[in-house]
């Protein structure tokens, strides 16, 4: 598997250390909310192994300790209900990049933390309907380590889970998982990689169209981690507040139903012509979201018993119906 080069990562830390203190003083002076990224930096200061003398992104992808208790069945963002932690990360790879001295960049950088915070209050409130409390924790304006930058030397923007299994390396070697979500109390973790792809996208190198996805834990891989990758303009239009609760609910189990899949009938993606359920078409609005969480996407993701439109339509059990 094809890792991070250490020189690029050297390249970048420095980078962006010499931009801190200009971004620093932009915000106290002009209240911008730019923020500084901990490039690559893993919670807390990483202490060399005394065997090699090589810090853990020096060396193989470690096991992550379970202080912070993986779910087998379910992976780091298990179900609906109590603190989950948004981990961004500003990822480079072949073909695209962010540039932190752009004032372009960082209008981009700010609609997705203005995206954040809409998707998560929408979030919260559906959740209430189910007798659930959910809070996130997302702003890296207030927790410096709830943001990241990293680069890769492939093209990582793919719907491809070869390509993601890159990014469970990168985040292996550099984020401690038990240690953030002890930080924080948090019941759920997931992580967003945010690539800077233009509006002109349309499809991705690999000729198939350019859509966000998410790789959330199935029973049919092995991946504990689970990870969002936002396209931040794909398929001819910005990535709205909608789009990001869309991919975060995959995260949780719920399932597109705007095509038919395992467990999803064509039949029933034919009923839901012009529907606004969340999982089937997203609103473009930039403060606010105006798609629903139905009570099919509810029992997806946990949080509420098996509708009777499942079984009308013959639809496949959620994944904890599964267990």
């Amino acid at each position: 598997m094809q890792r991070m080069k250490r020189q690029n990562e050297t390249n970048q830390v420095k980078r962006v250390s010499a931009l801190l203190a200009v971004v620093l003083l932009l915000w106290a002076l002009t209240g911008c909310s730019v923020f500084p990224f901990a490039p690559g930096a893993a919670v807390g200061a990483a202490a060399p192994d005394t065997q090699t003398g090589k810090t853990q992104s020096e060396s193989e992808p470690q096991a992550i300790r379970q202080t912070f208790q993986l779910d087998p069945d379910h992976g780091s963002a298990v179900r609906m209900e109590g603190t989950t932690l948004l981990v961004s990360i500003f990822a480079s790879d072949r073909d695209t990049s962010w540039n932190f001295e752009s004032e372009q960049d960082q209008k981009v950088i700010q609609t997705t933390l203005n995206n954040l915070k809409v998707a998560s209050a929408y979030l919260s409130e559906q959740t209430q309907r189910y007798g659930k409390e959910l809070s996130f924790l997302y702003d890296w304006r207030e927790a410096e380590d709830l943001a990241y930058t990293a680069e890769f030397d492939d093209s990582m923007v793919r719907q491809d889970t070869e390509k993601a299994n890159l990014q469970i390396v990168w985040l292996c070697n550099h984020i401690d998982l038990s240690a953030l979500a002890d930080k924080y109390q948090a019941d759920n973790v997931l992580f967003l990689f945010f690539f800077n792809t233009d509006t002109s996208s349309v499809t991705d190198g690999a000729n198939s169209e350019l859509r966000s996805w998410c790789m959330p834990h199935r029973h049919e891989n092995d991946c504990l981690l689970e990870l969002c990758n936002i396209f931040v303009n794909s398929y001819l239009r910005t990535m709205s507040p909608a789009d990001y609760a869309h991919e975060i609910l995959h995260a949780f189990g719920a399932k597109d139903l705007y095509f038919a899949d395992e467990g999803i009938t064509q039949d029933y993606v034919n009923s839901l012509h012009f529907s606004k359920d969340i999982m089937y078409s997203t609103n473009r609005n930039s403060d606010r979201i105006t798609s629903e969480l139905s009570d099919l996407d509810a029992y997806y993701v946990g949080i509420a018993p098996r509708p009777a439109v499942a079984d009308e339509w013959g639809l496949g059990l959620s994944e904890f119906d599964a267990d």
